[in-house]
């Protein structure tokens, strides 16, 4: 079943240089455009983001959510707002946060879902590890011990 994209509204901060403009977007650091025109940049901004999120989704990667974080201010600056599909429709989930809690998320995190995605995907991923080497270890003795039937066999014949 094909589910529908969904969009989701990034921003581009795009900043004049000397030699023309630079575009960046926060949730993806290493996406940097250069070029002369400002609007030529942010449209290239947007094509590039648009195809790194459909290669995210495509592997199944965890897609950054737009960040809620206040934008730089400056006269060299100026904001684009970049629609793009998302492969999937995203799950809501209501939790309640002990105030502490909150807190301590909101020193390392601008945005709490998305620390919650990268929390999950690494306790997930950790999970997965552990079990694929306690089944290793099982098929191991399993092996183990077929062997030794086998020995045991040959020696009874």
């Amino acid at each position: 079943m094909t589910v529908e994209p969904t969009k989701r509204r990034y921003r581009a901060i795009v900043r004049k240089t000397s030699h023309g403009c630079v575009a960046r977007i926060t949730e993806f650091p290493d996406l940097v455009v250069k070029d002369v025109d400002m609007l030529r940049c942010a449209e290239r901004a947007e094509h590039l983001l648009q195809a790194r999120i459909a290669a995210l989704g495509a592997r199944e990667l965890p897609i950054p959510l737009p960040s809620d974080e206040a934008p730089p201010v400056g006269s060299d600056i100026v904001l684009f707002a970049l629609d793009v599909s998302v492969p999937y429709e995203p799950k809501t989930v209501r939790i309640d946060l002990d105030p502490k809690l909150a807190s301590r998320i909101d020193k390392v995190s601008c945005n709490r879902a998305a620390f919650f995605i990268e929390a999950a995907e690494h306790y997930l991923a950790e999970t997965e590890a552990r079990s694929n080497t306690a089944r290793n270890t099982r098929t191991e003795s399993s092996a183990r011990a077929v062997g030794e039937a086998i020995k045991i066999a040959q020696t009874v014949q």
